[in-house]
């Protein structure tokens, strides 16, 4: 009895040991939890969608980064620095404090880099021994410095001092060195090596050793696949390791002795005794840097500009409601594209996502196939892919006769319609050294070269075309077709329903004198018919309006009295009509490369004045291609100019007039830039654009990462009219006041053919603004009745059709019976159809007599 209430005395103090033992802990976890910060990771408005490759944060009041350009930061807001000519294509930089900044910018397409030391103010250039590029660099706390690159690494202490490569393989992308001549290298396939004594050795060479962040020559932090590592007086131990640290590429370990981790999908960690935390973000870009201001202020940057601060609350800012784009290449495995000039941007495949079509003056033409197979609702999640399909769809612009000679590929223009009012789209492209090529697609996005079949309107071999622009310029329903020449007179083609054309072009009163570079057709007085401007080199422009009656196709030019003829030496370049200030008439824009740009607003009565000077500026540039559209979905249309140099970003004010803004929207692109288009690629309700280049550079893709849901987008589809409904008209008004004009927001005209020898998608993109709804009127033809919708949500994605129910089925039904009957390539697909059938029947009644 004595020992049992002695054990029982045991197990009870035991229990009262283990139970206040158990209570310390559970009371130091929550300390610990209490006394952990929650983080937030909140993007900072970036001035540049360029890769930000590092940072570096002086204060919370002053910083560095770099990617393509050089920004710093003010306390509240991260600019471009002043000197953006040369503080651009920086590969790297080391700030040793705010007026002693030391840089390599790349200079040319073979690597070779430039190292410059900046003051504060001013640049200035300094020699330096590599032949390729400066990949790092770093500055002792004695003044010495070390740059690294392509199996290149040397140190500056007054004279230059080459040091042979640790590796004959890798660059070298991290250095740490002290005033001794010793360091740390670490070199693009993970290895790490120290240089002393004129010799260097390899350290932890099992390790991936993926950063290094040392803070004496002898001691530092280690990321090593998923492990973090300490490393002191030459020896590893292990600090943690995490599966998740498999993503991280970058550390930085605080005084705290916190550790921050950034990585792949938009990964952030931080360490501190013993716990992984990860910070939510939004994105899953890639994350390449960071710079630890204090335990309540981190700075990280990545892919596109992606500039993050860390706290303890969450930041917002209004600026990030303006325009954003990224700028991408439609295929990752080209590091380079150019000799593009005509782009067109429609779902040539008919699987609902649009693909991009370019056209090549001397290697075969592009056709990049969206990979998406559903939209893009998270805007930093980057899924666009493309896939180039130009041989397998037959799209390239080189027939068989022509590849032994590469003089005869010189093409220029795209157009892209639904020439045979078949349901799919067509391309039309146009050649410099020999007749036009016209491209029926199957269906299915696949493409058959009809180019030899006459009456196929691929105009002469002398011709020289640019562009070629369709519109129903006699309202029966299908596409007739118009081509600008350089060598001969421009040529209008009349559609006979099917995709054959015959030749009106002295009926109609064009003839011209050649020198024709873009043209577009739009209604211009709103009678119903489609007009015509047309931009010239050497003589003045051209301003057709159509006065076509009683089925007798006719065009005058009223250039003069419009007032939009130009200068004859101007060399006019692209046709833009749009709607600028949403007061229901159509404005035009013509770029020229020998004087400024001209904006002509609409005034009614086919009259114009030129609004140039104070609306967009008198800007002397060498403009190809440009586009009107409303990129931040605010309910007004940006300007964007293709240049021979600088490109421009216009942001419509509102107030008739529009400010630069190429910088911050991520859309500065600086090459010979030629042909543009735009339209919803990603399908997420924002305007993306491809801009393409000849030479100086590489074409760019931007996709617009506006980021609201502050639209409307409607694919209309025609029946009596044209399928492509080309020459369709919407108005959109303030909810409950439908055709009240003093309430229209905006208006809109379905056009093919825009910019320079280029097409825009045809679907109608229109930006709410703040209206959480609108009334929306339609016109498909003089001849239609209206569409009236009321009070359409924003975000509404609609597809409209000119007829509904049985009678738009009977309407398709009677033209695709009449374009059976009436195609010489039908006829000839059913003369053998019948011819085999004949046989087929003759063989089986022949078995069946032999074999009853």
């Amino acid at each position: 009895m004595i020992v049992l209430i002695k054990n029982i005395t045991i197990l009870l103090l035991l229990f009262l040991f283990n139970l206040n033992l158990s209570a310390q802990i559970v009371s130091k976890l929550y300390l610990e939890k209490k006394e952990r910060k929650k983080y937030f990771a909140s993007f900072y408005p970036s001035p540049s969608r360029h890769n930000i490759l590092q940072i570096k944060m002086f204060s919370s009041n002053h910083g560095f980064a770099s990617g393509n350009y050089f920004l710093v930061y003010n306390g509240n807001d991260w600019n471009l620095s002043e000197d953006t000519e040369s503080m651009r294509n920086i590969s790297c930089f080391y700030a040793v404090n705010e007026k002693n900044i030391y840089y390599a910018k790349s200079i040319n397409p073979l690597s070779e880099s430039e190292f410059y030391f900046y003051n504060g103010r001013y640049s200035k250039k300094l020699d330096h021994p590599f032949g390729n590029t400066i990949s790092t660099i770093f500055v002792t706390p004695g003044g010495k410095i070390w740059i690294g690159g392509d199996r290149e690494i040397a140190f500056y202490d007054g004279n230059w001092h080459n040091l042979p490569s640790p590796t004959n393989l890798s660059s070298i992308v991290q250095i740490f060195a002290s005033d001794k001549n010793e360091a740390w290298a670490k070199t693009t396939d993970n290895k790490l090596f120290f240089y002393s004594n004129n010799k260097w050795t390899q350290y932890l060479s099992n390790e991936e050793i993926k950063c290094i962040d040392f803070k004496s020559i002898y001691n530092g932090i280690i990321l090593a696949g998923n492990r973090i590592l300490r490393f002191s007086n030459f020896s590893a131990s292990l600090i943690d390791s995490d599966p998740r640290l498999s993503k991280a590429l970058i550390l930085y370990s605080s005084i705290e002795g916190s550790i921050w981790l950034v990585g792949t999908e938009g990964l952030i960690i931080h360490y501190n005794k013993g716990v992984f935390e990860v910070i939510s973000t939004d994105t899953r870009t890639t994350l390449y840097s960071l710079s630890v201001v204090s335990e309540d202020e981190i700075w990280v940057g990545g892919n596109y500009g992606t500039l993050l601060k860390i706290a303890d609350k969450k930041f917002i800012s209004e600026s990030n409601k303006g325009l954003n784009f990224i700028s991408i290449l439609p295929v990752t495995y080209a590091k380079n594209l150019d000799d593009q000039f005509g782009v067109a941007i429609e779902d040539l495949n008919n699987d609902g996502f649009k693909d991009i079509y370019i056209v090549c003056i001397y290697n075969p033409n592009n056709f990049y196939l969206n990979n998406l197979s559903d939209s893009v609702n998270n805007i930093r999640d980057l899924h666009l892919s493309f896939s180039e399909e130009s041989v397998r769809r037959n799209t390239t612009g080189i027939t068989s006769r022509e590849k032994n000679n590469s003089y005869s590929k010189l093409q220029l223009g795209a157009g892209v319609a639904d020439i045979d009012n078949d349901g799919d789209e067509d391309i039309y492209i146009c050649s410099l050294m020999d007749k036009n090529k016209l491209l029926l697609n199957d269906g299915n996005g696949y493409f058959r070269d009809v180019s030899d079949q006459s009456e196929r309107g691929t105009g002469e071999k002398n011709d020289r075309t640019n562009a070629a622009v369709f519109a129903d310029i006699d309202n029966d329903g299908d596409l007739d077709m118009f081509i600008t020449n350089e060598y001969s007179t421009n040529r209008l083609f009349e559609n006979n329903g099917n995709g054959y054309f015959k030749e009106i072009t002295k009926e109609a009163g064009l003839t011209s004198n050649g020198s024709s570079m873009g043209a577009s057709f739009a209604d211009v007085d709103d009678d119903g018919l489609p007009d015509l401007c047309v931009a010239n080199w050497a003589r003045e422009n051209n301003f057709y309006k159509n006065v076509t009656k009683n089925g007798e196709t006719k065009f005058i030019d009223i250039a003069k009295t419009a007032g939009t003829g130009g200068d004859p030496s101007s060399k006019s370049n692209a046709v833009v009509f749009a709607d600028y200030n949403n007061d229901g008439l159509i404005d035009l824009l013509i770029t020229n490369r020998g004087a400024y740009n001209r904006l002509y607003k609409n005034i009614g009565n086919f009259r114009f004045i030129d609004v140039t000077e104070k609306t967009i500026g008198l800007k002397r540039l060498q403009s190809y291609g440009a586009e009107f559209g409303d990129f931040d979905n605010d309910g007004f249309l940006e300007l964007y100019i293709a240049n021979v140099g600088k490109n421009l970003m216009l942001k419509n004010l509102g107030n008739g007039s529009f400010s630069d803004i190429t910088f911050s929207s991520g859309t500065e692109l600086s090459t010979y830039s030629t042909g543009t288009a735009i339209g919803d690629l990603d399908n997420d309700g924002d305007l993306d654009m491809y801009c393409s280049s000849f030479t100086n550079g590489s074409s760019a893709l931007f996709i617009n990462i506006a980021d609201n849901k502050n639209f409307i987008t409607m694919q209309l589809e025609g029946t009596k009219t044209n399928r492509d409904a080309i020459g369709a008209k919407t108005w959109f008004y303030k909810a409950g006041h439908a055709k009240q004009k003093e309430f229209l927001l905006g208006y809109r005209q379905v056009i093919s053919g825009t910019g320079y020898c280029s097409h825009d998608s045809k679907e109608i993109h229109f930006g709410t603004g703040d209206n959480d709804s609108v009334d929306i009127v339609i016109l498909f033809s003089s001849n239609s009745p209206e569409i009236i919708l009321k009070n359409v949500k924003e975000g509404s994605r609609l597809v409209i059709t000119e007829e509904t129910g049985s009678a738009s089925s009977l309407i398709l039904i009677k033209k695709t019976v009449k374009r059976f009957f009436s195609d010489s390539e039908i006829r000839t697909e059913i003369l053998k159809f019948i011819i085999v059938l004949f046989f087929i029947s003759l063989s089986i009644i022949r078995w069946r007599r032999r074999y009853p």
